[in-house]
């Protein structure tokens, strides 16, 4: 959903004249502290779902210290609107995660109506949750998990919470302002 976020963003961008070389003037203030957080959770995906036993024990608590490291890096740049939303997004996302061990809770019924249970079915069947679980009874914030979805026919099904709207509404406004920076005469 992030991808389909960030390529309608600069379509929009591009129908509003914007340039991409608004880009060029983007300063992000912790820039490396949001890369490392990036970092640390695609090790930990990827390095849990090859099987390795220390990520698979571990990686909860390394996903908290990325989600912390990350919200560091945001809130140094508080000043603007978007990060507002980004970080307010982030937050969300972070507080169901950490009271869930490590993963976001995701809707069944968002599961079946997508048709991503396909994907994700036989991987919940064996033990192995990734970044997801599925919602039970025993859920801590339900309605900060993944509960809203995006079904077919459109061509990328897609899950998400109220944490993802607020992140990608900000991503797609920080877009926005970049693209159109020179057409407002901001530098």
């Amino acid at each position: 959903m992030g991808v389909d976020v960030f390529v309608i963003s600069i379509l929009v961008g591009w129908l509003r004249r914007g340039s991409i070389r608004g880009f060029l003037n983007l300063k992000i203030k912790g820039i490396w502290s949001i890369i490392f957080s990036f970092v640390l959770q695609f090790i930990v995906y990827t390095q849990a779902q090859r099987g390795n036993q220390w990520f698979i024990s571990y990686g909860e608590w390394i996903l908290i210290l990325a989600y912390v490291i990350l919200i560091y890096g945001l809130t140094m740049n508080i000043n603007t609107y978007s990060f507002k939303l980004i970080l307010s997004g982030v937050i969300l996302n972070f507080i169901v995660i950490a009271l869930n061990g490590g993963r976001m809770p995701v809707s069944h019924r968002a599961l079946v109506k997508t048709g991503i249970i396909n994907e994700l079915g036989p991987l919940f069947d064996k033990g192995w949750y990734g970044r997801y679980i599925p919602m039970t009874d025993s859920t801590r914030l339900k309605f900060l998990g993944d509960v809203f979805f995006i079904p077919p026919p459109y061509i990328r099904p897609a899950i998400f919470s109220i944490g993802d709207v607020l992140l990608f509404i900000g991503i797609c406004l920080l877009i926005q302002k970049f693209m159109t920076i020179d057409m407002e005469g901001h530098k």
